[in-house]
């Protein structure tokens, strides 16, 4: 009977570690930021930059409302250097997206989401510091472009013939 304790504090101990272990994933932004930068894999690091986008968008906020626009302006370039090497690593695995998602789904929510936010935060800026975000907004747009059009070839060129229906299975009559 002795032994039913310790299968049950064992089951206890893993249990614990598996609840524990969700914490430490997330890191903090200098720990993201070591990760992206030393995992080779490029969907490992198309997985990381949502994430990180977020944590490098929270420094663009406050360097913006600090007034500090040329600093968020660097920050916004990093994570597009970031996103720019995740999209060369994914294109240069000549992966078929389409059947293969992983890392270009999560690049395109990334692309997707910090677009999103750097549209609302520039309707709050002067027309000359917009001016120093519009060209990194433009490249990031037609990053985002590329990865849809790899997710979904068919719906992304209009010349490309209609899938074919699927036949029905209902029973002749």
């Amino acid at each position: 009977m002795l032994w039913i304790p310790r299968i049950g504090a064992a089951a206890m101990a893993a249990a614990l570690s598996l609840l524990l272990q969700p914490i430490h994933a997330q890191g903090s932004p200098d720990d993201l930021l070591s990760r992206f930068e030393h995992d080779p894999n490029p969907i490992h690091r198309a997985k990381l930059l949502p994430k990180l986008g977020d944590t490098e968008f929270a420094a663009v906020r406050k360097d913006v409302a600090d007034g500090d626009v040329t600093a968020a302006v660097q920050v916004l370039q990093k994570y597009h250097d970031q996103a720019r090497s995740c999209l060369d690593g994914l294109d240069g695995q000549n992966t078929d997206a389409e059947k293969h998602p992983s890392g270009f789904k999560e690049l395109e929510y990334s692309l997707r989401e910090t677009l999103r936010r750097l549209d609302n935060l520039m309707g709050s800026l002067t027309r000359d510091e917009q001016d120093e975000f519009s060209a990194l907004h433009k490249d990031l747009d037609e990053m985002n472009k590329h990865v849809i059009h790899e997710l979904f070839p068919r719906q992304a060129d209009p010349s490309a013939p209609p899938p074919a229906k699927p036949q029905s299975r209902e029973p002749a009559r």
